[in-house]
């Protein structure tokens, strides 16, 4: 495991250790403090955000017997647990939960079995997923951090030293990544009822459907074309039963590419249709466009959420 992983995992189980000890009184803020702290991380973010991608309706689940006034029924897949006992986390109804997760009549021994009851299957999940190398979303995110800090010439040389197959050189060169992290054999495409999808890893123990986009409207790369592709990775995550797709987008123009999301204040943009949630990613691999923080007069390139709605209903 790699020292930021290690180091990850250490300052995961201090905060729940920090919060198991916390008294009844600072309870509920130290609760908040380690939500906020596991958000403001963008590897575990991107794992927090595929959690809640999950299928499962937590109020459904909890209306229909999940969470009694004497026990609890877990469901039996681990994300659907982990999305769960995020949604107990997070709404803080320790004084509903405590009846389920404990019999202890001091307030403090029931914080500590809510702790081990609810907290704890979510850490533990997330702790798993660090050792394994991350979520889907969180190699993503590196591969993103890696690309524009050290290899965006090289990926626009590659698209401009024959732009006729510049898509499947960016496409080659996420694979690869693909691969050195884990991902089983990326290079397969077979056929499902949608068609090909760009990425489907067929070693694991579910298939991962991701398409790959170049946005660059002068040639033909233009928003009706990401469009296209976020229907792609809809359908692709239907045809699989999955609950989520990934949209990667290269963005080869000096401007910006934003996407409307569900979730606005979180990385990346990520919209749900029904029981699926498509997650768009966007890699910029100008090496041209200045930054944000010393060009305020980039150009916006916007895909709001209708737009893209309206690719998936066309498709339908």
């Amino acid at each position: 495991m790699a020292r930021f992983e290690h180091d990850l995992r250490v300052q995961l189980a201090e905060r729940r250790n920090r919060l198991y000890r916390s008294d009844f009184r600072i309870w509920d803020n130290e609760a908040k403090l380690m939500l906020e702290w596991m958000r403001s991380e963008p590897y575990l973010a991107a794992m927090l955000s595929e959690v809640e991608a999950a299928p499962i309706d937590f109020e459904n689940w909890r209306s229909t017997g999940g969470l009694g006034h004497h026990g609890v029924s877990f469901p039996d897949n681990e994300r659907d647990r982990a999305k769960v006992c995020l949604a107990l986390f997070m709404a803080h109804d320790t004084p509903g939960a405590r009846r389920a997760f404990s019999g202890a009549q001091q307030f403090n021994d029931q914080l500590r079995d809510f702790v081990e009851g609810a907290v704890d299957p979510l850490v533990h999940y997330l702790e798993d997923r660090i050792e394994d190398g991350g979520s889907v979303l969180s190699i993503l995110e590196r591969y993103k951090r890696r690309t524009e800090w050290f290899h965006q010439g090289e990926l626009y040389s590659r698209y401009e030293s024959d732009t006729a197959r510049g898509e499947e050189a960016l496409d080659r060169h996420l694979r690869e990544y693909l691969v050195d992290q884990g991902i089983d054999f990326p290079f397969s495409q077979p056929r499902s009822p949608s068609g090909e999808a760009d990425v489907v890893s067929l070693g694991s123990d579910e298939p991962l459907a991701l398409e790959i986009k170049l946005f660059l409207p002068d040639a033909g790369k233009d928003r009706a074309y990401i469009r296209q592709g976020f229907a792609q990775a809809y359908r692709y995550a239907a045809d699989y039963n999955l609950p989520a797709g990934y949209l990667v987008t290269f963005n080869l123009t000096n401007g910006l590419l934003v996407f409307g999301s569900d979730h606005p204040e979180r990385w990346p943009a990520s919209i749900t249709v029904g029981d699926r949630t498509v997650f768009c990613v966007t890699v910029d691999a100008n090496p041209e466009r200045p930054t944000a923080s010393k060009d305020r007069k980039l150009t916006r390139h916007e895909l709001d959420r209708d737009y893209l709605l309206e690719g998936v209903n066309r498709a339908a």
